[in-house]
């Protein structure tokens, strides 16, 4: 999934989320007699805040992972660069051992 996909995934997340909490202060208590209609726009809207849910626990895991990812590329960049920076400086004296001054 690329940054932009998971960038547009979680802001309909958010918007679903932010637009169930304004509709469920809205519904009836589950004490009051309801029409199979209402029953189903009830499960309906459930079934769409689980699934948001697990939408943002999946893109929460998913930042996750790839924070562990950049964190491993940074420390092996690290010791590539240690690596390059210490070949470098021991060659340097090795090059300059052939001239003699007298």
């Amino acid at each position: 999934m690329s940054m932009r996909e998971a960038t547009t995934r979680a802001r309909a997340a958010l918007t679903a989320l932010e637009n169930m909490k304004s509709i469920c202060a809205d519904l009836a208590p589950l004490d009051t007699p309801m029409t199979p209609e209402q029953l189903q726009q009830r499960a309906r809207l459930i079934h769409g805040i689980l699934r948001t849910r697990q939408q943002m626990q999946l893109l929460r895991d998913r930042a996750i992972d790839l924070d562990e990812a950049l964190q491993r590329f940074r420390a092996r960049r690290a010791e590539i660069d240690a690596v390059a920076r210490s070949t470098a400086a021991s060659a340097a004296p090795a090059a300059g051992e052939g001239r003699r001054v007298a």
